[in-house]
Parts: C-alpha cells; sequence; structure tokens
C-alpha cells in the first residue's frame, strides 16, 4: 500500500513538472500567448485558411496548446485514481 503511495505521489508530482516546464515555455516565448490573444475570436474557418497554415507561429502555438491540454488531462486523470 505504501508503495502504491509513493507511486502515485511520483507520478503526480512528474505531471505538476511538465505542467510547470510548459508555463516556462510559454513565460518565455510571449509571442504565442499574443497570437492566441489575437486570433481568439476568430473561426474556425480562420485556422484552416492556407495563410495560416503556412505560418510557423500557428504551429508553435498549436503545439502548446496541445501540451497544455495533454498535461491537463493527465492531471485530472491522475485525481480521479484512487
Amino acid at each position: 500500500m505504501r508503495d502504491r503511495a509513493a507511486q502515485s505521489i511520483a507520478r503526480s508530482n512528474a505531471a505538476v513538472n511538465r505542467l510547470i516546464e510548459i508555463d516556462r515555455i510559454i513565460i518565455n516565448s510571449p509571442e504565442s500567448q499574443r497570437y492566441l490573444s489575437k486570433a481568439a475570436n476568430h473561426s474556425e474557418d480562420y485556422f484552416r485558411d492556407e495563410e495560416r497554415l503556412n505560418e510557423d507561429l500557428f504551429y508553435k502555438t498549436k503545439t502548446l496548446v496541445y501540451m497544455r491540454l495533454n498535461i491537463f488531462d493527465e492531471i485530472l486523470s491522475l485525481s480521479m485514481r484512487k
């Protein structure tokens, strides 16, 4: 039982550390946050536009968003385990 608790704590700590690392990336690259703020109110078609699909910043920002979603999903999954 004690080993299970230690494993759970280690997994939780690893997830939180990854979240902190993603936050550091975002802090060190504020252009992604600016991009999200500017693009937030656009429709889905905007993001499928050929011009957007040729922007490096679009893909960088998209990657950061997916990284965050994945880590939040992992944290939620860890919190639901008993």
